[in-house]
């Protein structure tokens, strides 16, 4: 077989070489902290093999180490090599790994997917390995549903990783030496970045005593290749060409079908067919311009049937246009910003930079940066910012290497493609590669931070068999952080813009229709930046209009609710080409509702150019505007009421009205204005509230960057306007409204307000109404601002509580949710732990606890439970700081949540908490091995400005009125009245906390089980028998998440057989709401979404569950909402007499445990057998 690299359409074959080096378009590099290794490279015929020796501690968790070979693919690809086990007599760990790896960047915590062949054991033999990281410094995890594909130990085997799309296969064959029947292990769908670093590598895992340092494995007959490519052709067509031996189980080739998809929708259509042995395809309907992607399907005779099987989709190709991308020759490199280590950070420079190669003249004792008059002057401690565009002049696959010292992040086109958060002793490192289209201009940024020792910034790339070099200068365009441009749609003529820092101008330049006709979507440049700012002000000059002698050209501005989305909801306001020639201006609104609906449009007369163009935005209104030399002033152009919401894209944008021509419009004096007022002060003393304000401005202008100003203040007066009145309201709860309390119409005031509420909160909003002045217009406009809560209090209200109640647990090893019984319970209250050095402080010393025996420092866990009463009315905020995991929940809402360990202190959503009135709270916090603290705090608001506390044990108090909480034992008697507690179908124990009576309680649970679902259920189960009629009530507070699919609820079962015949309503950790039925025994159980519950398939906790039995059927009610299954109850009447009624918990996933906290859990015989009922 032919051992071939496809790369942007080049087919290089390696034939009869033996080196050491790396064949052109690999590269061999140590990933993670190992460095030691190398490779070898052989050729025999068409076969390569490369045989990798490398050190490595693991390819798990969020850290890797090993050493890779590898190339850049884009798209769609595959690799397969012949692989040896790993001899079992080799002293290895089981866990060595040798394999085929597509990968990001060759960080150590880099996204990446990986089939490979790890030692085993004795008793296992080696196995085939899956495994992924989806995201950067996540943890490794397996691929859905496969764990490991046992080989014969000594058995060779052929594996093959492939990509097709976001979906990734793993096949393995043992038929040598044809090694042409191939075997599905295992798919994953996964988005990963579009394209990837693919080949081979070895990790050792921890070294044995007595065994070698490094592991040896000899790849045979590696092929990396494209599944599909697509290029330009001699005939002014496009070519599709693809491999001839796709990856099936079973069958024959007998040919393929081609299809092919425009952007940017890509919605495929049916092309041609070829037969067998025909891999290309030549498409001579190609229009010019046009970015198209071609898709191969296999048709396979399976003996019976034929069927399709997918081979592989091309990345874009088009037959080009573009010749005369603008890009001023005199303005090349990239824009970059130097601070100063102060908080903030300031800015020291500015300046245009050729490249980002040690731009400021590395060297140890060179000032950072030299030769600038306001330079740092440092050596450490310093950040650097570079910003610009980068075109390639030929379409492919791109590497990216660079060389930092110390953190680097590298973003191109808004992908990040390198997250360097360390020192890395100068090491190159390689990206994600990208493919990129020629003349095309693509946004990169790079953040750079130095702290102290030496320090690099270098960024290299390389094309497919290219040399590694710097970036030349030539390819970047300086443009200033943080605004951005790319074309929106998919015009033939790629658009560009260009920032000159002399004269504070942006000139964007484009392609485009504006708007198609034919799709209603957009095609233009847009330059834009983002904000999240409610009311503002975008002001722009249209200073030129150039390009075709024609109508249609535009330039103008713009809001939109996605950067680059070609329908997204959006209001533009341009200046448009009219007449024959193009020579006339007038003016245009487009206004595109909601994203991917039709746009509207309409056109106005302007009376000369240049123009000044405004969009202001109030509330959710957008106002239009225009200016000129002799308007006197603004001109209201159309007020346009829009639904726009969260982050909003702002900026200039320009079209020429065709897919043949180029637009420039220039663009001066850009400003961004913002509504401004100052909130009013207020004061309390003696239950008396003192509100002040002075006057000011209700609109200023921000200057964005004081070392390239690019605002004008001329027009800052037809902005300002006249204040006309104020109106002050009051509130205790801002979400509840406000109520005016007095109407003002001096432009500064004090006003004073009688209070006669104490431990409370309160908060004033001031309106202010305002005229636009005759310059903008008339008209007139609100804004208001509300003041930081104030206090009135006569004294907080201390409370008598002990603690929380409080159950410990201790386990064996340091993996999350493997917590085991027995359990030790306490009242305890929210006090700070440390672990502190070796050997370390316990959590519980021996003494306080129940067994004698101490609890910490390591490997242990605590939830505590109860109820938390608050001092004050207002809003509290709880803050945790934990090493290891926490979860916490409040009045039924989840607050805290951190998987891990972590410095940064994790910090709730306020909370409206009435003084006086407990509230449940739930915390759960796990302690594994290394450093270790339990930190809680909480803050009430009160006052200027709160601050956070530990929460007092008299705030605190546990489940039990009496303080006597009591703990059920896993499979315990009848207890707690009729109440007993059991495991089904679990392979941990579970258990339940109880207070109250038994007719009234809340209880904390504890939980394993594979599910409720299928024909069997694994669950932890708190019940008691009735032949009665019942109605049972619980609101669940919490559930920590063990999986997305962890549920509890209330359920009716036929009994405690794992197969049992059950009915339940339960919440999951992130699906919702959900009613399950199992009709027969070990029968399927089926589900539905509760009907008439607003959210219900998505809600979460708190949620309060009912199900009444009466006449042989169970009513199910969600919040109080009666919601029939399939528009019925459920008729039960043909299961046993007696019923197992309770509360359910099943954690989704065996090996884990899940918690619940359940308030409120009622449960009572109503209409009892042989009561008499009287109707009157």
């Amino acid at each position: 077989m032919n051992t071939r690299i496809w790369l942007g359409g080049l087919i290089v074959s390696l034939a009869g070489i033996v080196c050491a080096d790396a064949p052109p378009g690999w590269i061999d590099r140590a990933f993670g902290e190992s460095t030691a290794g190398s490779s070898s490279y052989f050729e025999s015929g068409n076969e390569l093999t490369i045989t990798v020796t490398g050190e490595g501690d693991d390819v798990w968790a969020k850290s890797d180490t090993g050493r890779y070979v590898f190339t850049p693919l884009a798209g769609d690809c595959e690799i397969m090599a012949t692989i040896p086990p790993i001899p079992q007599e080799e002293l290895f760990g089981q866990w060595a790994r040798q394999g085929l790896m597509m990968r990001g960047a060759t960080l150590i915590n880099a996204p990446n997917i990986l089939f490979c062949r790890n030692k085993g054991t004795a008793e296992t033999g080696t196995r085939a390995e899956v495994s992924v990281r989806k995201t950067h410094d996540s943890d490794t995890v397996r691929w859905n549903s496969f764990n490991y594909a046992p080989f014969a130990t000594n058995e060779m085997a052929r594996l093959r990783l492939v990509r097709q799309g976001d979906t990734y296969s793993a096949w393995g064959s043992t038929n040598a030496p044809a090694y042409d029947e191939w075997v599905l292990f295992a798919s994953q769908t996964q988005p990963f970045y579009e394209a990837m670093n693919v080949g081979v590598f070895v990790s050792r895992w921890t070294q044995q005593t007595g065994g070698p340092s490094q592991l040896t494995c000899e790849f045979g007959n590696v092929i990396v290749r494209n599944l599909v490519n697509a290029a330009t052709n001699a005939t002014d067509g496009i070519t599709a060409q693809w491999i001839a031996d796709p990856a099936i189980t079973n069958g024959t080739v007998i040919g393929y079908t081609v299809s092919r998809a425009e952007g940017p929708a890509w919605n495929y259509t049916a092309l041609g067919e070829t037969a067998i042995g025909v891999t290309t395809y030549d498409d001579a309907t190609a229009a010019l311009g046009t970015a198209y992607r071609y898709r191969i399907h296999a048709q396979v005779d399976e003996g019976t049937v034929t069927n399709t099987v997918l081979v592989g989709t091309s990345m874009p190709a088009r037959r080009p246009v573009v010749t005369d991308n603008p890009s001023p020759a005199t303005l090349k490199g990239v824009y970059a910003e130097y601070y100063k280590p102060t908080s903030p950070l300031t800015l020291a420079s500015a300046r245009v930079e050729p490249n980002i190669f040690d731009s400021w003249n590395y060297s140890g004792d060179a000032v950072y940066p030299p030769n600038t008059s306001n330079g740092l002057g440092e050596l450490n401690n310093f950040k650097s910012l570079f910003a610009g565009n980068i075109i390639v002049e030929e379409t492919g696959c791109y590497g990216f290497v660079q060389k930092v010292d110390d953190t680097f992040y590298l973003t191109l086109d808004g992908v990040r493609l390198s997250t360097q958060t360390a020192w890395l002793n100068g090491v190159d490192i390689h990206t994600a590669p990208v493919w990129l289209e020629a003349g095309r201009s693509y946004p990169i940024r790079v953040e750079h931070t130095e702290g102290g020792g030496g320090e690099y910034a270098q960024l290299k790339w390389f094309k497919g068999t290219s040399a590694i070099e710097t970036v030349p200068s030539a390819r970047f365009e300086p443009f200033p952080w943080p605004w951005q441009h790319r074309d929106v749609g998919d015009s033939p003529r790629f658009g560009n813009a260009t920032y000159d820092s002399t004269a504070y101008s942006f000139t964007v330049a484009s392609g485009g229709l504006g708007i198609d006709p034919a799709t209603g979507r957009d095609d233009a440049h847009f330059v834009w930046r983002s904000f999240d700012a409610a009311e503002f002000d975008l002001i722009a000059r249209v200073a030129a209009l150039t390009g075709p002698a024609q109508p249609g050209m535009s330039a103008g501005i713009a809001i939109r609710t996605a950067a680059t989305i070609d329908d997204a909801a959006a209001v533009s306001l341009i200046i448009q080409a009219a007449g024959a020639d193009g020579s006339g201006r007038v003016l245009g609104i487009a206004h595109r509702a909601t994203t991917g609906s039709a746009p509207t449009t309409e056109g106005f007369a302007l009376p000369e150019f240049p123009a000044d163009l405004r969009l202001s935005r109030r509330g959710t209104n957008v106002i239009a505007y225009y200016r000129t030399a002799t308007s006197g002033g603004w001109v209201s152009v159309t007020n346009i009421a829009t639904t726009f919401t969260g982050t909003l894209y702002a900026g200039m944008t320009a079209f020429s009205g065709d897919r043949t021509h180029t637009a420039t419009g220039v663009f001066d004096t850009v400003t961004f204005a913002y509504p401004q007022i100052s909130a009013p002060d207020v004061n309390i003393a003696n239950h008396t509230a003192t509100i002040s304000t002075s006057s000011k401005s209700p609109m200023q202008i921000r200057q964005e960057n004081d070392a390239l100003p690019n605002a004008g203040y001329y027009w800052s007066d037809a902005l300002g306007g006249n204040v006309s009145g104020y109106t002050l309201s009051r509130s205790d709860r801002p979400d509840e409204g406000f109520t005016p309390i007095a109407s003002l119409t001096s432009p500064s005031f004090t006003y004073s307000d009688p209070i006669a509420a104490t431990n409370t909160l309160v908060f004033y909003k001031l309106d202010t109404a305002y005229d636009l002045g005759a310059l903008a217009g008339g008209g007139s406009n609100s804004l208001h601002v509300t003041s930081v809560p104030r206090g009135v209090s006569d004294g907080s209200i201390t409370g008598t509580g002990t603690g929380l109640f409080a159950a410990f647990h201790r386990f064996q090893d340091a993996n999350y949710y493997l917590t085991n019984l027995p359990i030790h319970t306490m009242i305890r209250n929210l006090n700070t732990w440390e672990k502190g050095g070796d050997p370390g402080t316990p959590m519980v010393t021996a003494a306080n606890s129940d067994d004698g025996a101490q609890i910490g420092p390591d490997r242990f866990a605590c939830t505590w439970a109860g109820w938390v009463v608050p001092q004050y009315t207002g809003y509290h905020w709880f803050r945790t700081q934990t090493d290891d995991a926490v979860a916490l929940w409040v009045n039924g809402t989840r607050a805290a949540y951190y998987w891990g360990f972590t410095s940064a202190a994790q910090t709730s959503m306020p909370f409206w908490l009435e003084a006086g009135q407990r509230v449940p709270i739930h915390i759960y916090f796990q302690q594994g091995t290394g450093g270790g603290y339990f930190r809680m705090w909480w803050k009430h608001g009160y006052g200027a400005d709160g601050q956070f506390i530990t929460i007092p044990t008299t705030q605190l108090y546990p489940l039990a009125a009496d303080d006597t909480p009591l703990a059920v034992a896993p499979e315990g008697p009848s207890t707690f009245g009729a109440w007993r507690n059991i495991d089904i179908n679990t392979a941990k124990p579970g258990h339940a906390v109880m207070s109250g009576t038994p007719e009234a309680f809340s209880c904390t649970l504890t939980g394993a089980g594979n599910d409720l679902w299928g024909s069997s259920d694994g669950l932890h189960f708190v019940y008691q028998e009735t032949s009665e009629n019942f109605e049972i009530e619980a609101t669940f507070n919490s559930l920590l998440p063990s999986d997305n699919w962890a549920k509890v609820g209330l359920m009716v079962r036929d009994g405690t057989a794992a197969n049992a015949r059950n009915m339940c309503v339960v919440v999951s950790s992130a699906n919702g709401y959900r009613i399950q039925v199992r009709n027969a025994t070990g029968g399927e159980t089926v589900s539905a979404v509760p009907g008439g519950v607003p959210g219900a398939a998505t809600a979460t906790t708190p949620v309060t569950f009912k199900l009444v039995k009466k006449r042989g059927k169970i009513e199910t009610y969600v919040n109080g909402v009666h919601t029939p299954y399939g528009g019925t109850d459920i008729d039960v009447s043909g299961w046993s007499p007696n019923l197992c009624v309770g509360l359910a918990l099943t954690s989704h996933n065996d090996t884990r445990l899940s918690f619940t906290l359940a308030t409120d859990v009622s449960f009572k015989i109503v209409h009892k057998s042989g009561s008499v009922m009287m109707l009157r």
